[in-house]
């Protein structure tokens, strides 16, 4: 399986490095522009891309 990753601050996609594993056992991932870490699965939904918004309205 090949996963195309992009940077949620940077945007970037070529420098996405696995980096660890979060405390629920998700797979954590680390932009080498950036240095931000992140993941694509998260187990408590406030994390989601977007939740923020949606809270506010």
């Amino acid at each position: 399986m090949i996963l195309y990753l992009q940077c949620p601050k940077c945007d970037g996609s070529e420098n996405i490095h696995k980096n660890r594993h979060s405390t629920s056992g998700y797979q954590r991932y680390q932009c080498t522009n950036c240095r931000h870490t992140f993941q694509t699965n998260y187990s408590m939904k406030g994390y989601e891309l977007g939740m923020h918004e949606k809270l506010l309205r």
